[in-house]
């Protein structure tokens, strides 16, 4: 709804409680007729004024919610830049996340073969170690 339907609604409103709490003038037929067009006239200022009280007092309604709209709108810019800086923020803290996995993957990687290397290295040691020599021990040579 544009603010122009806005204020136009709002006077509308305005103006049928307006009407509503007028009290119906009934004909008078008195012969007094200077009296009743007085009395009118009064009656006549009187609502002019009562417009002019209702139409300043819609004016200011409608400013106060101009106002209030544009404070939202700038609620709502903020609101949008902040969720634009969280997004960011996850973002990258999702690529280093992705990047930190990787280089554990490669360090994973690394420690197996390691480990693959040491085991060899201590299966070789044991058996050579353990390795009969070659010198008889009192008895015959079988290997010539």
């Amino acid at each position: 709804m544009n603010k122009g339907m806005v204020a136009a609604v709002v006077l509308l409103v305005a103006m049928l409680i307006y009407g509503a709490s007028q009290q119906p003038q009934t004909a008078n037929t008195s012969t007094n007729a200077s009296a009743t067009s007085t009395s009118t006239a009064n009656a006549s200022a009187t609502s002019t004024s009562t417009a002019n009280a209702s139409a300043t007092s819609t004016s200011t309604a409608i400013s106060a919610v101009q106002s209030s709209i544009g404070q939202v709108d700038r609620s709502v810019a903020d609101l949008s830049r902040s969720v634009a800086e969280l997004n960011g923020t996850v973002s990258s803290m999702y690529s280093l996340s992705r990047q930190l996995e990787g280089r554990l993957d490669s360090a994973y990687l690394a420690l197996e073969a390691s480990l693959i290397v040491a085991v060899v290295a201590l299966v070789v040691a044991v058996l050579a170690w353990r390795r009969p020599s070659r010198q008889s021990a009192g008895g015959y040579d079988v290997c010539g």
